[in-house]
């Protein structure tokens, strides 16, 4: 049996390519020994059994792992965002704690602080919105209140004339001075109302003579007639006058 020179030349060529050390010789850059994993192809599709398709697939598991890992990332930093421990609560303080507030403040706290030291010390007590609007409300409704006695007090106050009678000297000197106490008591007495035990606010805030209108520091010392601005309130302030007579 023959065989043409083409045909002869073809199996050889074939038989030639199947062996490592021939296509080695054949083209020395395309191939990757085993004994020399390290080693790197320039032609990455070159398909030989050898595992020269490695930095293609590696490339492509490379870039798998970083898409993973990417998505790993971003799901725990939104869970890290909605965490419980970044949600505040709301609390009534019962005490005064300081760089925190004052007692009745409602405030937002972690609950890791109230849990911890709030609670502990019975310093504060969880409020919902529904309590905090109906005490708002009473608070509110109180305040009103308050302030309609206030002007009435200033109303009964205005051109109110204080007659106290005291001892005192041949000269008008008085034998102990007259202090915004005695001032305080003798208004009471002439107008009574609940406010002046219950606001302490309410005091004498400054005397003056009734002639000169000079400003008098400390006590009335003297017989004579003087004027009380007397404080209500932060904005409300009633002017009365005081005689001071020498008493029989």
């Amino acid at each position: 049996m023959s065989f043409s020179f083409k045909k002869f030349t073809f199996i050889i060529s074939l038989l030639l390519l199947q062996s490592p050390v021939a296509f080695s010789l054949y083209n020395k850059a395309s191939f990757i020994h085993p004994a020399s994993p390290k080693s790197h192809s320039s032609v990455d599709s070159v398909a030989t059994g050898y595992g020269l398709f490695d930095n293609i697939r590696n490339k492509s598991a490379n870039k798998v792992r970083r898409k993973d890992s990417t998505n790993l990332f971003s799901k725990k930093k939104k869970k890290v965002a909605g965490s419980a421990g970044s949600t505040k609560i709301q609390v009534k303080l019962l005490k005064d704690i300081a760089g925190t507030g004052q007692t009745g403040s409602v405030i937002m706290v972690t609950p890791a602080f109230f849990n911890n030291k709030l609670r502990p010390t019975r310093s504060a007590r969880m409020v919902s919105d529904e309590e905090v609007a109906a005490e708002r409300s009473q608070s509110a409704a109180a305040e009103q209140s308050v302030l309609v006695a206030e002007r009435e007090l200033q109303d009964a106050l205005a051109d109110t004339m204080v007659v106290i009678k005291r001892k005192a000297g041949p000269e008008g000197h008085l034998f102990g001075g007259i202090g915004p106490k005695i001032i305080m008591n003798a208004l009471s007495e002439k107008h009574p109302n609940e406010l002046w035990k219950k606001n302490k606010k309410i005091k004498v805030q400054e005397l003056s003579d009734a002639v000169n209108e000079k400003i008098i520091k400390g006590d009335i010392k003297e017989i004579g007639n003087f004027i009380a601005k007397i404080k209500i309130s932060d904005d409300i302030v009633s002017k009365v006058g005081i005689s001071i007579e020498k008493e029989a």
